[in-house]
């Protein structure tokens, strides 16, 4: 579902991974767009936007980005109460570093809406110096 939202800020960051991403601040909330064709719209401050969010988590992305002409749409109210869908994938991710061990701990939904918990130990190498 389109809604529409007046824009507080937007700026292009970047993913520990290298990948870049638009950040718009909307109300109090923070929504991501990954996809190249969402990242291109060239967003301003006080533009009103339409879009599709969803909330995976605690995290908000976004899909579908244009930029609303006046009178197109009316001003929608950022969803409180917005849960993740059933198929969302991840619904919360965690990582836990431990000494050289990082744990990556998921809570998943399946397509049926029940959710699982998958812990994933990395253990980090340790180089020695040479003297």
């Amino acid at each position: 579902m389109s809604m529409t939202f007046i824009v507080e800020s937007a700026e292009l960051r970047k993913t520990k991974a290298g990948n870049v991403y638009l950040a718009v601040k909307i109300s109090d909330k923070t929504v991501s767009f990954f996809e190249a064709a969402d990242v291109a719209v060239p967003v301003q401050p006080g533009q009103s936007i339409r879009c599709d969010i969803k909330q995976a988590g605690r995290f908000w992305n976004g899909k579908n980005l244009a930029i609303a002409e006046d009178g197109d749409a009316v001003v929608s109210e950022f969803p409180s109460d917005v849960t993740p869908a059933p198929d969302a994938g991840d619904v919360l991710s965690q990582i836990v570093r431990a000494g050289t061990r990082t744990y990556f701990i998921d809570v998943k939904a399946t397509k049926t809406g029940e959710k699982y918990m998958t812990i994933t130990e990395s253990e980090g190498k340790v180089m020695e110096k040479e003297d």
